[in-house]
């Protein structure tokens, strides 16, 4: 049996059922020169740094004088924007793995790959093979891709293949004459099923055989690499916004949960949109006065509008606010009189707490204070208000042995 071969200008179920029938497929011209080029180059320091080694060990899985860079969406945005949901993908993922999984399937693998010469071939094996809980042949869990930002040939180490070997039983060994060379032109985009039997080539020639691997699985088992470690929140954020088939493990699957919150230092990746603290701008006193009137913090004889007015004049870069996506969600107020830095008006929107705002606002606050040679932070809470006083204690604040006082001199 042979590798089916498709033009990029075919129908993507005719596509989607060539695989399913032979368990590989070839489709040529889907990412251009210049595409090609912004992956490598996006790619290129990471590259540069992966490891190399030239003694090669035949006991290893992965052949030596290979390198291998991994967490893609994290470092190349052309792989993510371009590649990731592209809609072939999406149409095969739809097709092969939807069925077996109602909620959705995830991201398994992204990584780049760069054979050099003198490579051998990988031993053959299938994408689902830690999956043993299923015997052979399994279900559809995994669709894998390969993208050729190089020429794939049979001398430079293009990908081996079986075809129709996706739906063996587990006894049944492939022969030499069945494994089959995925040779294709730079630009086009191999698809093989998870139990497909298949390897990486022997690269006899001088070149490097250059490509990008993305493989895609069932919602419900666990991912080979951890996309939602590996990417930080405020991408996930944004792909989930932007483009609803990029699906990187981070939401549920019925009672299986990948992760509801993130790490404490990131907001979280359900809120959406792109996070950023910067200065108070004048075109966010509305929205700040109405984010401080639903966290509780307007008091009678505080006038906000005033308050802002204040600070904007003594240090007014020391007023920071947190945007999600264009919004405004979080603030703090400090400033340094050359004896102790101070914060008030910390603030976030009550839809938006603990996902991590408030000490990323406060870690902000803090490095700015330290740069001003600040040597500590005083800062006052109401006494009723005991959870920001719990919340202060986990950043480290310590409640001094003092009384505080103050003395009002302008009536607002």
């Amino acid at each position: 049996m042979s590798i089916p071969q498709y033009s990029a200008d075919a129908p993507a179920r005719e596509v989607a059922a060539a695989l399913g029938e032979a368990g590989c497929v070839v489709v040529t011209g889907v990412m251009d020169a210049e595409l090609r080029q912004s992956i490598a180059g996006e790619l290129a320091p990471h590259m540069a740094n992966a490891r190399y080694i030239e003694e090669d060990d035949p006991a290893h899985f992965y052949p030596d004088r290979t390198r291998r860079v991994t967490a893609l969406v994290a470092r190349s945005p052309s792989v993510t924007d371009r590649l990731v949901a592209h809609p072939l993908c999406r149409q095969i993922c739809e097709t092969h793995l939807l069925p077996n999984c109602e909620h959705g399937y995830q991201l398994h693998v992204s990584a780049a790959l760069e054979v050099g010469p003198g490579a051998r071939k990988q031993v053959l094996h299938r994408e689902e093979d830690p999956f043993t809980f299923f015997p052979l042949p399994r279900p559809k869990i995994i669709v894998a891709s390969m993208w050729a930002v190089s020429d794939f040939r049979a001398d430079n180490g293009a990908t081996l293949l079986v075809p129709g070997s996706h739906r063996w039983p587990a006894d049944r060994k492939a022969a030499p004459d069945e494994v089959r060379n995925a040779e294709m032109p730079a630009g086009s985009v191999l698809f093989w099923m998870g139990g497909t039997l298949h390897g990486a080539g022997a690269n006899t020639s001088e070149d490097r055989r250059y490509g990008v691997i993305l493989t895609y699985s069932l919602g419900w088992v666990r991912q080979e690499e951890n996309q939602y470690l590996n990417v930080p929140p405020s991408r996930i954020a944004e792909l989930s916004r932007r483009r609803p088939g990029t699906c990187l493990g981070s939401t549920c699957t019925r009672g299986l949960a990948s992760t509801t919150r993130p790490l404490p230092d990131a907001p979280s990746p359900d809120m959406g949109g792109e996070w950023e603290i910067r200065p108070f701008e004048a075109r966010d006193g509305e929205a700040v006065v109405a984010l401080w009137h639903a966290c509780g913090l307007v008091v009678p004889w505080n006038d906000p509008v005033k308050d802002i007015e204040r600070k904007l004049r003594v240090q007014g870069e020391m007023f920071l606010v947190g945007s999600l996506g264009g919004s405004v969600v979080a603030t703090v107020m400090a400033g340094y009189e050359g004896h102790r830095g101070w914060v008030n008006y910390l603030a976030v929107a009550p839809e938006c707490r603990r996902q991590g705002l408030g000490r990323r606002m406060m870690e902000a606050a803090q490095a700015r204070l330290h740069a001003m040679g600040c040597p500590k932070i005083n800062l006052q809470i109401r006494k009723s208000n005991l959870s920001a006083a719990r919340f202060y204690r986990s950043l480290g604040y310590v409640e001094d042995e003092s009384i505080s006082m103050g003395k009002r001199l302008v009536e607002d």
